[in-house]
């Protein structure tokens, strides 16, 4: 069979038609492998590759690559771009084009040099064919390595939007064949953060439109497409190489942020086909392994490893709470987090607590429990305490003394247990005693009322 196919003389086309009948059974795979691997085959189809890069005449060393150097000195992005895409299979062609694009742009040029290169590139279509080069090479460090590089040069928020799932698939593709490798991760990261920082807030699925242009065309993106499914599922993907470098700060931090942004597109799934595979066991176990493991460490600007990764936990909470096996361990970390840095963390853990007690507003058992472990945790003491030292400026007051009535009676409510507890610490004269603001609303006087209420104080204390 190999012998017959070799009589078909190589192109593109015949190499791409091959690469897809191999799927069709063992025997033929194999027999298509050992076509490609026949250098008498393949030798006229690479000699064409080599003139393609030396413009026809080769004299090495100094007019070696001299096609694609001229190229790349009078700016022919298209014939450079088309003979990327003629000559994908070729390993050779594909490497030297992609390190000298990277080398290019990743030198010192003006800035308006710079864009138009970049909207260049776009026009011809390099972020997809710098994308197929790296799936058709998986075996060549370079072109995994450079490409990457290349794409990160590339991509930002006025390109590649048609191209996005292709190129998360690529890079999905890298990081599953590259988990011990951590600078290529790193790229990864970068990558996909450019691409969901500035476009997934247009994501909401396959039937809603991204972008229009002036012809009114629109633009798709595939929000399954973009996630990814099964073994290059990107959230486990992310989660796995968290758990592989786990000591590495910057890299957690950038990690987890990417992984919120996707636990963001991933809330807005209608079909979550594409998340069957997802093991949210393992999400919860890494998250919060992280913010134990870099507790006492932080950036002097925000965001820092906790916070990137309570974001994520809350996320993960309203995407599949029921599924979730780690909610006391996640809410406890973001209460050691709020007790190491106060400030906006005393709000989002409150946020918190709330998300988790209104999804168990149906499970009496389950809320009993998290009211025995919130009344036992020291949050209570703890954001007392905060609104006591007047950490807040004066207009939000309220809302702090609010909000503390309302953890109150979400810990209280329906839990003779707890009440008495919160009894004994006398909170409600304690919460009182905190900087006055005047007037009060209704929505104030309402929350204290039935706090006051539920810990059966209504005859002993007036306000």
């Amino acid at each position: 069979m190999a012998y017959v196919m070799c009589v078909i003389p190589a192109s593109r086309s015949q190499i791409a038609w091959l690469s897809i009948l191999r799927l069709v059974c063992q025997h033929f795979k194999q027999a298509v492998d050992t076509c490609r691997q026949n250098s008498e085959w393949t030798g006229q189809f690479e000699a064409l590759a080599a003139d393609f890069r030396d413009d026809g005449v080769v004299h090495p060393p100094l007019l070696l690559n001299c096609g694609i150097e001229r190229m790349l000195l009078e700016e022919q992005w298209q014939p450079l771009i088309e003979g990327m895409n003629e000559y994908n299979s070729d390993c050779t062609t594909q490497e030297i084009i992609i390190t000298r694009l990277m080398q290019t742009l990743a030198g010192p040029m003006p800035k308006a040099y710079a864009r138009a290169c970049k909207d260049a590139l776009d026009k011809y279509g390099a972020h997809g064919t710098v994308a197929w080069a790296m799936r058709t090479h998986p075996n060549s460090r370079t072109i995994q390595l450079n490409g990457c590089h290349l794409l990160n040069l590339i991509v930002d928020e006025e390109h590649a939007l048609c191209s996005t799932p292709y190129i998360v698939g690529s890079l999905a593709a890298v990081m599953r064949a590259n988990m011990q490798d951590l600078e290529l991760l790193r790229t990864c990261v970068e990558i996909l953060e450019k691409m969901l920082d500035e476009v997934h807030i247009f994501f909401s699925d396959a039937e809603e439109a991204l972008s229009e242009d002036g012809s009114g065309s629109r633009k798709v993106i595939n929000m399954s497409a973009l996630i990814q499914a099964g073994v290059h599922n990107v959230p486990n993907l992310l989660i796995c190489a968290m758990r592989q470098h786990m000591n590495d700060y910057n890299f957690q931090r950038d990690a987890a942020e990417l992984f919120y942004a996707f636990a963001g597109v991933m809330n807005r799934l209608t079909d979550r086909t594409c998340m069957k595979d997802f093991d949210m066991h393992e999400a919860e176990t890494v998250l919060i392994a992280s913010m134990h493991q870099h507790s006492h460490q932080s950036d002097e600007l925000p965001p820092s490893v906790q916070e990137n990764c309570h974001f994520a936990l809350h996320s993960l909470m309203e995407f599949d709470f029921a599924n979730m096996g780690h909610i006391q361990e996640a809410f406890q970390a973001t209460i050691n987090a709020a007790m190491q840095n106060s400030g906006e963390f005393m709000g989002w853990m409150i946020t918190m607590f709330g998300t988790i007690m209104q999804a168990l507003v149906t499970s009496p058992l389950e809320t009993q429990r998290m009211q025995n472990f919130a009344a036992d945790s020291g949050m209570v003491q703890m954001y007392i305490v905060h609104i006591l030292n007047g950490v807040s400026i004066d207009w939000m007051v309220e809302d702090d003394t609010y909000d503390a009535f309302t953890i109150l009676i979400w810990i209280c409510e329906g839990n003779a247990s707890t009440s008495e507890k919160m009894v004994q610490a006398d909170v409600v004269r304690t919460i009182d005693s905190a900087p006055p603001i005047s007037p009060k609303s209704a929505r104030w006087h309402a929350a204290r009322a039935k706090l006051v209420a539920i810990l059966g104080l209504l005859q002993h204390i007036t306000h």
